[in-house]
């Protein structure tokens, strides 16, 4: 996991326009008083919103892992390894920039 104070601004922003908000009915129900809704991750587990942040990230830069692991404060090895995980699971693992490692 990628401490938080390691984390740019860059990356939470991203990480923040991605998730959105939760739209539950007890959510529906504190908005009509004028609450603000919870962020999505909100009961998120830490895989899951770190998985969320890694993937938006690779996303935002247009596949280039070295700058997506400078903008998450990793090292490319734990960026590459986390992606390897994430694909045997599943995930689309969007594919390296050109000339990119």
């Amino acid at each position: 996991m990628v401490p938080a104070a390691r984390l740019s601004s860059t990356a939470f922003t991203a990480l923040v326009r991605s998730l959105g908000t939760h739209d539950s009915d007890a959510d529906d129900a504190s908005a009509e008083h004028g609450a603000d809704q919870r962020p999505l991750w909100v009961g998120a587990t830490t895989h899951a919103v770190e998985r969320a942040l890694i993937l938006d990230t690779l996303a935002h830069t247009d596949g280039n892992r070295t700058h997506a692991a400078s903008l998450l404060g990793i090292s490319i090895r734990s960026l590459r390894n986390k992606l390897r995980d994430y694909a045997a699971l599943g995930a689309a693992i969007p594919p390296p920039a050109s000339g990119a490692p």
